[in-house]
């Protein structure tokens, strides 16, 4: 394979990944409620996208990474202080097991959400390093 190949191979990978994080605004469908009926209509956001080099999209990319898992440790400092609460004023212990159970449930889906933030991470740090090879490879 030669390096104008893997490049390519690298742009479109890359491409996947930002696209997979933008999808949403281009995907964005208007909803209309017409005659008991619904009416879809798609439409382009109403902002633009700014032009951006590789790194710079990559570094945004894990960024949002970073502010995701910051949201998700404020989601577990609420869970906890919610169950120090209920151990506080429940007198009840079913109560208690229900507020337990549901704390249990949150955390389970936010160490999954945490194993899909680090799946992301990788992936971006693995782009990463074959941006910089092909860098080298052009020098």
């Amino acid at each position: 394979m030669t390096a104008a190949d893997r490049r390519f191979n690298l742009k479109k990978e890359f491409l996947n990944l930002v696209s997979s994080y933008v999808n949403a605004a281009y995907l964005i469908m208007n909803v209309n409620i017409k005659h008991g009926g619904f009416i879809m209509q798609s439409y382009e956001p109403q902002f633009s996208i700014p032009i951006i080099d590789t790194e710079q999209a990559l570094a945004d990319i894990m960024e949002s990474i970073a502010m995701k898992d910051t949201a998700l440790s404020r989601i577990l400092n609420a869970e906890g202080e919610m169950l120090q609460k209920a151990t506080r004023i429940s007198g009840n212990t079913d109560a208690f097991i229900n507020v337990n159970e549901s704390v249990n449930s949150v955390m389970r889906n936010v160490t999954r959400l945490q194993m899909l933030l680090q799946f992301e991470l990788e992936n971006v740090e693995a782009l990463l390093r074959a941006v910089e090879d092909m860098d080298e490879l052009e020098e």
